[in-house]
């Protein structure tokens, strides 16, 4: 029997992330899997190896794009700055206008993007069907949450629930086979949901161990909804066939605790926690319950920049323990799928949260660990992904250094380079972008 081909990747930097940086460092991949990480001198290699090397690069896992939308990427980029209340019709006319054919290709556009840009893991909304299957064409690990929009009025409620069951069972068929992306449930918003919808949508997540995302707390409009039921959302949704909130007079409390109620943060289990995209506008008592039910925050900085809808309170985060990861929104809403550009966005948003009490390398360290090893545990992955570690996938990419001098290469990862430094992405040990350095 001939032996499994090896794949020998070397590069000035390794950076296992779980455990310290590996100078002149040495990957070794045989089949999908890591088979040794090391020193480059240290690795002994099979006699069919093939051995890239990429001077003056970094090597890390590949990276975690825990909240986008790959069916909208053909929508973009945004070209500039647009008004929340303003975009989000837009996109819906959009969206009812666009051809049948258009969702395959715009979700296969995106998704060979995040592979350009060093993404191999992925948290997607999948609101039409195609982005299954876009990223299952690209190999992407993760999982693909089946959106559930649109379902306020209770007499529908019950057709609504059956219209959605049958599209999660279309989906989970075709992921059954695969063994790196999953179905999960994605309820859009909660005043997109009625809150009867959102107690339903929680126990089906619940009954059918589905991993659960929800967008949350991303305008000041959303918690004056939530509180009060009034306000200019109110006004609009009241054309639209109206919100039990409208007619309650709202809940009381801000959005993080009306899900709560709703029973969306059960989780599945400390190693597969609910999501929640954006988180902007949170008060102090709602972080404190994201930190006490493990709810993974997916940040999205460069999106609510883009639409004008504040900044979420990373700092107050960190305080509180709560767990993060990064985003980048669909292409409708941002500049780029570029996970390092939202990296140097959170990073600097940090920095002004903090003030003096920010320390450039801690920061670094930890937006990297979101990028990979936190998001893909988020993601429930934290087993296969996220870190060079033997055993686990070998997705990995290899980025151009701009200071390859420096030490301090989680900083400049974090602040100094884009999607174009990206010089190979390999997807469970298949080269998937770039070539020989």
């Amino acid at each position: 029997m001939r032996a499994e081909p090896a794949l020998l990747l070397t590069a000035d930097w390794v950076l296992p992330i779980t455990a310290p940086p590996i100078r002149d460092g040495a990957v070794l991949i045989v089949g999908e899997r890591i088979r040794a990480v090391g020193p480059r001198r240290a690795i002994e290699t099979p006699s069919n190896t093939v051995h890239r090397h990429y001077d003056g690069a970094a090597m890390l896992p590949g990276l975690v794009n825990l909240h986008t939308h790959l069916e909208y990427t053909n929508f973009g980029p945004l070209p500039e700055r647009q008004p929340f209340w303003e975009w989000m019709p837009a996109l819906i006319r959009r969206s009812h206008q666009a051809p049948t054919d258009f969702w395959p290709a715009s979700a296969s556009a995106g998704a060979g993007q995040l592979v350009a840009a060093g993404a191999t893991c992925v948290g997607d909304i999948v609101t039409f069907g195609p982005g299954l299957a876009a990223a299952q064409t690209h190999n992407l690990a993760g999982i693909s949450y089946v959106e559930a929009v649109g379902m306020r009025v209770r007499a529908r409620l019950d057709e609504q629930m059956a219209e959605l069951t049958a599209r999660l069972g279309r989906s989970v068929r075709p992921a059954a086979g695969s063994r790196r992306l999953r179905v999960g449930l994605g309820p859009h918003t909660i005043y997109t949901l009625s809150t009867v919808a959102l107690e339903r949508l929680g126990d089906l997540a619940q009954a059918r161990k589905l991993p659960l995302t929800i967008h949350l707390a991303e305008t000041v409009e959303e918690v004056e909804f939530s509180h009060s039921g009034r306000g200019s959302l109110a006004e609009g949704l009241a054309t639209k066939g109206g919100h039990d909130l409208i007619e309650t007079g709202g809940c009381g409390v801000g959005p993080a605790l009306l899900a709560d109620r709703c029973g969306l943060f059960e989780g599945l289990s400390s190693r597969q926690p609910a999501i929640v995209a954006h988180g902007v506008h949170l008060d102090e008592e709602e972080i404190a319950l994201l930190a006490a039910r493990g709810v993974v925050v997916a940040l999205c900085p460069r999106s609510n920049a883009m639409l004008d809808t504040g900044e979420a309170p990373i700092q107050r985060f960190i305080e509180q323990g709560v767990r993060l990861g990064l985003g980048t929104d669909s292409l409708a809403s941002n500049e780029s799928l570029d996970l390092f550009a939202e990296a140097a966005a959170a990073y600097a948003l940090w920095q002004r949260q903090a003030g003096s009490a920010f320390d450039p390398r801690a920061a670094a360290r930890r937006i990297l660990r979101c990028l990979t090893i936190e998001g893909a545990q988020a993601l429930g992955l934290g087993r296969e992904l996220g870190s060079i570690t033997v055993g686990k996938y070998a997705d990995l990419a290899v980025v151009a250094l701009p200071h390859p001098g420096d030490t301090d290469i989680a900083k400049q990862l974090c602040t100094g380079v884009r999607a174009d430094a990206v010089r190979c992405t390999v997807v469970a040990g298949t080269i998937a972008h770039g070539a020989v350095s």
